[in-house]
């Protein structure tokens, strides 16, 4: 018999789809914990807990690795949005669809802190790539609420130029951002922004 000893068994190679959502995941959480100062190919390897060639062979540089997580989490915030603020409301109530979003964007919030507080937060030091991306996701939830508005109050039947759509959406715009920064900040629980951000709401759209 031989005394060689047995070849180690290698472990399980990670599809390479598994491999980059996993580097992405860190690399969010390193950005979401300590800021873009922090950010760096070995801290994501770190945090992934592989070594730092396995992140160089899914993302050649750090370039690379932030633009797919800024298109990622850009993917995760419209597909939320667009489910929020449906372009054709159909036979809904304008108030309670608003409501409604209020309280299903404060539970995307809860659900998933990183992606908000990337979008809500931004990091100090951010990129301007990073700016431009929030900017751009803010303009376009702007627009969609300014045609919600807009049906809201053709379907409510308020009269003619008593609101200025472009001024309340982006009035309902900011108070969504605000409550959904405090729920990020651990200040008040979803049940008490989610009440607050209602009756502000209710005070003064479509009135």
């Amino acid at each position: 018999m031989s005394g060689a000893a047995p070849a180690r068994a290698r472990a399980p190679r990670v599809p390479q789809r598994e491999r980059r959502r996993q580097l992405l995941d860190a690399a969010l959480a390193v950005l979401a914990e300590d800021g873009f100062g922090a950010l760096s190919m070995e801290a994501v390897a770190r945090r992934a807990g592989v070594d730092r060639v396995v992140v160089y062979r899914s993302f050649p540089s750090l370039h690379l690795l932030l633009l797919a997580l800024l298109r990622r989490e850009q993917r995760r915030t419209e597909r939320r949005l667009d489910a929020l603020i449906p372009a054709d409301p159909g036979g809904r109530d304008p108030r309670e669809l608003l409501h409604a979003g209020v309280a299903g964007f404060l539970d995307a919030v809860a659900a998933e802190p990183l992606t908000w507080r990337l979008a809500l937060l931004p990091p100090e030091g951010a990129p301007v790539a990073v700016r431009a991306a929030v900017d751009r996701r803010r303009a376009a939830a702007e627009r969609r609420l300014r045609r919600l508005v807009e049906w809201g109050a053709d379907r409510l039947a308020v009269p003619p130029h008593t609101i200025d759509a472009e001024v309340l959406s982006r009035m309902i715009l900011s108070v969504c951002e605000e409550h959904g920064r405090l729920l990020l900040e651990g200040t008040f629980t979803r049940e008490r922004l989610a009440e607050s951000a209602q009756r502000l709401l209710a005070a003064v759209a479509w009135r």
